[in-house]
């Protein structure tokens, strides 16, 4: 039996759309203010700060480019630069194979950059919290700048924003033992999360120096970025480098992390397909590789282990060093870090975007015999019937037909089921606070459609949430007047919420700083009542957490 593939690309024109407010398209200012050179490991560097006094800090590296016999190794600290080095522009991304039509910014191996984002004299004897972020992209796609701190410091006032690059794709995370030499401690396929937990030590060492706060960090992602935080989460290598934690749409899921046998079966796909593997040294030969040409080539390789673990060559590996076994696992059985703060949430049409390609060819008419059909092929003919009982059109609102009926069975496995789990996981030792994102964005850029080709809504889909947690269209000249005004107010509460958090751990404190009063209590999720906070319109809810009895259906069968 093999699972339907999750929707972990879904977003990623949204986030190209992001990536284009971050940079280039942001609104220019004129009245720019004087802003000294700040010193970070490495050397000075000096940024930008615009009249409402935000400081900007773009493209500094925090580790050595993972080139040569870096390459598939730890990261390691930066050279000295000499002189004051230029944080105004961005630096390159990771080399990725990503649908990012907005941005010029150059692919390079040599990416490990972070950005900064800081209030100009606001922060006191380093007194800011910190807000860390992780971005996604199935750990194969996206960069630090497909999001803009500026608003969340002009909201705050008294934050400080982190945003990184990380190796994606098969430079990121490929696994084999013929690697483990790479590594003094032994570990592979794993050098995306070693990147970022480097990002994060580069924080405790420097944040000090922006006004930021080593010991009030929030870390926070969103899809294969939740994901990670959740692997930082059972990791005790991280656990002295963050305070709270937000996870957005992709914690434990089943494609957040594969077996060892899984990454020394692709990387051997690989080897084939470079013809290294005639005999020699393999990992030298695809070690002395162009960067894009190896890239090339993993993706066309990528037959092997499309299945239930996931994209290939976008998953962490348990390697029995770095992640000793899959985070789920760890998280049922208590494995976590239990001092830190939670929040997580999911949105309500994760499963559209993987419906692409079949939304294309039927639009949105399936008929039940069509819905079978894909069950049976998704998850065995042995459980259509469970499934159909659960996911029958008209036994809950959003089962209008048979096409939304089973964009949920094909998202809920991937994604609600699984942030439930933590949330129950976690409820045991530790509060945790439960989001459930319900709009469909009005505001949306026509050109950076759900699903391209695709005539009609893809709902709440994943990574929707982002550009209102974000409040991208205040940092865009291209859409800035996409959101309707009730749009731009839920917008607003969204961000005073992860605001709060931020600076408090509660999402009900205010900041103390600006705008950040909430309208709802948000309640505390309790392990017996299950409460979550809906956000739509036209209002915010407190509700209890949808899909309970398709989780339980899908729990007790144990699927995917």
């Amino acid at each position: 039996m093999s699972s339907s593939l999750p929707c972990v690309r879904a977003g990623l024109l949204v986030l190209a759309w992001m990536t284009a407010t971050a940079l280039g398209l942001t609104r220019p200012d004129h009245h720019a203010l004087e802003n000294p050179p700040v010193i970070v490991t490495g050397g000075l560097i000096k940024g930008r700060c615009n009249a409402a006094g935000i400081c900007s800090y773009l493209g500094i590296p925090y580790a050595a480019p993972p080139v040569g016999d870096l390459r598939w190794a730890p990261p390691q600290p930066p050279a000295r630069w000499p002189g004051v080095r230029d944080a105004t522009r961005p630096g390159a991304i990771c080399p990725q194979h990503a649908v990012v039509p907005f941005s010029d910014l150059p692919h390079d191996e040599s990416c490990l950059f972070l950005n900064v984002w800081a209030p100009k004299g606001a922060c006191p004897e380093a007194s800011c919290p910190v807000m860390f972020w992780i971005h996604g992209g199935a750990y194969s796609e996206g960069s630090g700048l497909d999001v803009n701190g500026t608003t969340f410091v002009e909201m705050a006032r008294n934050v400080v924003v982190v945003t990184i690059n990380y190796r994606l794709g098969f430079l990121g995370f490929a696994g084999a033992e013929a690697l483990r030499s790479r590594d003094p401690l032994g570990s592979t396929g794993n050098y995306g999360i070693q990147d970022q937990r480097f990002a994060m030590e580069w924080v405790q060492q420097n944040i000090h120096r922006f006004g930021g706060d080593k010991n009030n960090v929030l870390i926070f992602g969103q899809s294969a970025g939740s994901a990670s935080v959740a692997n930082h989460m059972v990791n005790n290598r991280s656990r002295h480098l963050y305070h709270k934690a937000i996870m957005e749409s992709g914690p434990l899921a089943f494609w957040s992390a594969r077996p060892m046998s899984q990454a020394e079966e692709q990387f051997a796909g690989v080897a084939s397909a470079a013809k290294c593997d005639q005999g020699g040294d393999a990992v030298k030969c695809l070690a002395a590789m162009d960067a894009g040409e190896l890239l090339n080539i993993s993706i066309m390789a990528w037959g092997a282990g499309y299945g239930k673990y996931g994209e290939p060559f976008g998953a962490p590996t348990v390697d029995g060093v770095e992640m000793s076994q899959f985070p789920w696992e760890s998280m049922r059985q208590g494995k976590f870090n239990k001092e830190v703060p939670v929040m997580i949430g999911v949105n309500k049409d994760e499963g559209t975007t993987g419906m692409a390609q079949l939304a294309r060819e039927k639009g949105y008419d399936l008929t039940e015999h069509d819905f079978k059909t894909l069950v049976a092929s998704a998850y065995g003919p042995e459980h259509v019937q469970d499934i159909l009982d659960a996911y029958r059109v008209g036994s809950e609102p959003e089962y209008t037909n048979w096409y939304w009926s089973y964009t949920h069975v094909h998202g809920d496995p991937g994604q609600q089921c699984p942030t439930r789990r933590l949330a129950r996981a976690i409820c045991k030792w530790r509060k945790v606070f439960v989001y459930y994102y319900a709009h469909t964005p009005r505001g949306t850029p026509p050109a950076v459609s759900w699903a391209p080709g695709v005539n009609g809504s893809g709902g709440a889909f994943h990574a929707a949430e982002l550009q209102f947690v974000w409040q991208l269209q205040h940092n865009s000249t291209q859409w800035p007047s996409m959101m309707s005004d009730d749009e731009l107010q839920l917008a607003r509460n969204m961000s005073a919420y992860w605001l709060n958090f931020a600076v408090h751990s509660d999402p009900n404190s205010a900041a103390g700083g600006m705008r950040t009063e909430v309208s709802q209590q948000w309640p505390k999720y309790s392990c017996s009542q299950g409460e979550v906070l809906t956000f739509d319109l036209p209002s915010l809810r407190a509700t209890a957490m949808p899909f309970e009895r398709q989780c339980d259906m899908i729990d007790a069968l144990d699927l995917p």
